[in-house]
């Protein structure tokens, strides 16, 4: 087991401390940066949509060519599985990454109805604004 000293201990919390005021600071200056950002990150879903769409078209003009140039029908089948896997592939991934955005999404809006919570149930303390209310004082 280590054992620390007051000294080591301070040394070693303020290099962490440094450290972790400079994540911040890097993060701080990301975040303005991408404030107003003109053209938003697109999402991977989207991302992996547009391949998708990009690749079931590859497969269907393969397909096509294929069964006019060999006049078989057997390459419809390459067809079919191909673009009905990959269509189930990505209605789960969609499906995963709804439900994660959905969670984050409830633990986000938890957390700020219990910060409104905690101040409204704050006791409501009148301030004495130096107004007399009744009229024979």
């Amino acid at each position: 087991m280590k054992y620390l000293n007051k000294t080591k201990f301070d040394n070693e919390m303020s290099k962490l401390k440094a450290e972790n005021e400079q994540l911040r600071m890097l993060k701080e200056l990301k975040d303005e940066k991408n404030k107003y950002r003109k053209n938003p990150k697109m999402e991977m879903s989207k991302k992996f949509a547009i391949y998708l769409f990009l690749l079931l078209n590859v497969i269907v003009i393969y397909s096509l060519v294929a069964m006019w140039h060999f006049m078989d029908l057997s390459y419809l089948g390459t067809l079919i599985t191909a673009i009905a896997a990959e269509c189930i592939t990505y209605i789960t991934y969609c499906t995963k990454s709804y439900k994660a955005k959905a969670n984050e999404e409830a633990l986000n809006y938890a957390r700020e109805r219990d910060q409104i919570e905690s101040v409204v149930d704050e006791p409501y303390i009148p301030k004495d604004n130096g107004i007399i209310d009744n009229i024979e004082g």
